[in-house]
């Protein structure tokens, strides 16, 4: 990567840690921009996605972050929940999501050693029914992996989490996190 490249993405990371507004961050680009010329937010993303080989999925949604225009409100041009327009007097969409599909990430994890390693902690990870160290060792994890895969009422030959290359995803719906 070249410098600019991790300045670019160091600033994006700190936006979107700190919760910062795109006007304050554009306002930020603004002051700086004679000792650090740092890229849009939408130039710095479709680096990220050209470097990362992941391609983002860009989704209308509300403009109070009510609900998304997908599948069966993909037609609906006001919101379900708050009735706000979903258009702007131009046609254009008043608020969009950016979506980074789950299957290319997880499938990058597994082009670099290092990585790889880190990915082969579950499989590795001995549980002490006398300690709770980890998630693993919680009772749910432990009983998932006494019990035979069952997929469309039909059970498989083999059990939750028996092959070393099984990856265990948590999903956290309290709070948003990118890194």
């Amino acid at each position: 990567l070249s410098q600019a490249d991790r300045d670019n993405i160091r600033l994006f990371k700190w936006q979107m840690t700190s919760h910062t507004t795109r006007r304050a961050y554009d306002q930020l680009r603004f002051a700086l921009r004679d000792r650090l010329p740092l890229d849009s937010q939408f130039i710095i993303l479709r680096r990220i996605a050209i470097l990362s080989g992941v391609k983002p999925h860009y989704h209308d949604c509300c403009v109070n972050s009510c609900m998304a225009y997908t599948e069966k409100y993909v037609h609906n041009q006001f919101c379900e929940y708050c009735g706000e327009p979903r258009l702007d007097s131009r046609g254009k969409a008043r608020r969009r999501f950016c979506y980074l599909p789950l299957i290319p990430r997880l499938q990058g994890f597994f082009q670099k050693p290092e990585l790889i390693a880190k990915m082969s902690y579950r499989a590795e990870y001995r549980s002490d029914p006398r300690y709770m160290r980890d998630v693993f060792d919680s009772s749910h994890y432990q009983q998932l992996c006494r019990h035979k895969v069952v997929v469309d009422g039909e059970k498989l030959p083999y059990h939750y989490f028996s092959d070393p290359r099984d990856i265990a995803l948590s999903l956290c719906t309290d709070s948003y996190l990118l890194y």
